[in-house]
């Protein structure tokens, strides 16, 4: 427990049913309490895509096919990174029964080459809920530009 200008601030480590492939997500409370979270509900297990590291292209000048071996949890890159989805919890983020997929793509994330239309990810999602109630997510589109999304949330 850590205090913050007298403000109690908890690290607990909480597992949640969705997936992830080592990709951004985030999430916030919405006023209603329940938890909206935008992310790609794949993990490595769905799929067996991958390349050594973020800049594996460009680190030496050419692509190396294993990452190197180091101790303990090691980082995987190459998961598609798609759906983009909207997932709601009304349990405290134990479970997120109602999901929307908000865009869809082959998410291929094996190259950082956005000027051809090779990666085709759906990354770095951002969420907030406005006072009007509705929901305001941005993400990049294939590296190559920014959507923006905005929603009411879906009702409890």
């Amino acid at each position: 427990m850590l205090h913050d200008r007298g403000i109690e601030i908890s690290h607990e480590t909480v597992r949640f049913s969705l997936p992830n492939n080592n990709s951004s997500i985030q999430a916030i409370r919405l006023a209603d309490g329940r938890i909206a979270m935008v992310l790609n509900p794949i993990s490595a297990a769905q799929s067996d895509a991958r390349r050594a590291s973020l800049y594996d292209e460009i680190e030496g000048g050419q692509e190396e096919t294993e990452p190197a071996t180091l101790d303990g949890p090691k980082a995987i890159w190459g998961v598609p990174r798609a759906p983009m989805t909207l997932a709601i919890s009304s349990d405290g983020g134990a479970t997120f029964p109602l999901r929307a997929d908000l865009d869809q793509s082959s998410g291929h994330a094996l190259s950082n080459n956005s000027a051809n239309g090779v990666n085709r990810e759906l990354s770095y999602p951002s969420i907030l809920q406005d006072a009007d109630g509705r929901l305001q997510i941005a993400y990049t589109y294939h590296r190559r530009s920014i959507r923006y999304i905005r929603l009411y949330a879906p009702p409890s």
